[in-house]
């Protein structure tokens, strides 16, 4: 077990290959959670993994439950809820979500409404939003990359079945994220 330095207390170790990050708050002694400081935890755990990105990374918060913590481009992506409380049943989801492959109809069940596999062999999908529908480029089993959104259901399908690879930009949309 290894205690690295953030605003945050937490220890970590390695299961299987994995970095399993406790988090180590308590109200006795209150510092900042994991996850309110889980940049800083991400930077620190590089000062230790230079290949950061190669390793499974979990941890156990403060409820006691496990989640993955997704590195992209060196820095802190995101979380995936394991939604279980031993280690041993978290290593395993990990593992089956490696083993996952992206599909139309794994997109489909993630909640968007179509997708499809471009010529380069990413995958765009639609998605509805409050007041508009957008498309999304290059989602993976876990996000996208960027969204386009439409207030035109109809220039939005063009534009979809326009799109032949990744790098193509749609046109017509009224904003995109990131801007």
């Amino acid at each position: 077990m290894n205690q690295l330095s953030s605003k945050a207390n937490f220890s970590w170790t390695i299961v299987d290959d994995v970095i399993v990050i406790t988090d180590l708050y308590n109200e006795q002694n209150p510092t900042m959670s994991v996850t309110n400081d889980i940049e800083q935890v991400v930077r620190c755990l590089f000062q230790q993994f230079p290949t950061l990105e190669d390793y499974s990374v979990i941890y156990r918060d403060t409820e006691g439950c496990y989640d993955q913590i997704i590195i992209r481009n060196n820095a802190f992506f995101g979380f995936i809820g394991l939604a279980v409380t031993s280690l041993q049943a978290a290593i395993r989801s990990l593992i089956r979500f490696k083993e996952a492959e992206i599909s139309e109809q794994y997109i489909l069940d993630m909640g968007y409404s179509r997708a499809r596999q471009l010529e380069d062999q990413t995958w765009i999908a639609i998605g509805e939003l409050i007041g508009t529908s957008a498309i999304y480029m290059d989602v993976n089993l876990i996000s996208w990359d960027r969204r386009y959104c439409y207030d035109d259901d109809r220039k939005l399908l063009i534009e979809f079945y326009n799109i032949k690879k990744n790098s193509d930009i749609p046109c017509g949309w009224i904003t995109k994220r990131p801007l």
